[in-house]
């Protein structure tokens, strides 16, 4: 294993300078953050082998009970009775943004549909570095995508999202 929680004192073997991305092909250095200062919102650092590896264990019942993992699963429900997904949608509405496809949202995990297919997944990104992690529960297929850019048509959620529709049998979107 190769995931722990980060400490930018310790010497690492591999590990990655982060940068920031203008544009496909302009990067400049990503800015300096203490991997103390984001907690469990980005301090935590691992290879796409182990978080394949995770992603197996969750998925086939080595992490959690039955039931603990169909409530991560079941989108969140307002105190309305709205659901995440319905609710985020009025709020991006409301806030003028445009329809990018409906998504629920379980126990930190997104649920929604590609063509049909569901997908379960999240993602993130902290200066200088993104990350997505997908599963595809119905067509046994999992995509991980690490980069050590983030930006403007930069990073690991565009690339994902090509590797995914091609892993799932779907053409790729230009």
């Amino acid at each position: 294993m190769h995931s722990a929680l980060d400490d930018e004192t310790e010497i690492v073997i591999g590990r990655v300078r982060g940068y920031s991305g203008a544009g496909p092909g302009k990067f400049t250095n990503a800015p300096f953050i203490s991997m103390s200062i984001p907690g469990a919102a980005g301090s935590i650092r691992s290879t796409a082998g182990d978080l394949a590896k995770w992603n197996a264990a969750l998925f086939g019942g080595k992490m959690l009970k039955p039931a603990s993992l169909a409530a991560m699963l079941a989108p969140g429900k307002l105190n309305n009775g709205e659901t995440s997904g319905t609710a985020m949608a009025k709020m991006m509405a409301a806030a003028g943004a445009p329809a990018k496809g409906h998504s629920e949202y379980g126990y930190a995990l997104f649920l929604s549909e590609v063509d049909g297919h569901r997908k379960i997944d999240h993602g993130g990104g902290i200066y200088g570095f993104s990350a997505s992690l997908s599963e595809f529960p119905d067509d046994h297929v999992t995509v991980v995508v690490l980069s050590n850019a983030i930006g403007k048509d930069v990073g690991a959620q565009k690339i994902a999202k090509q590797i995914e529709r091609l892993a799932i049998g779907l053409p790729a979107e230009k």
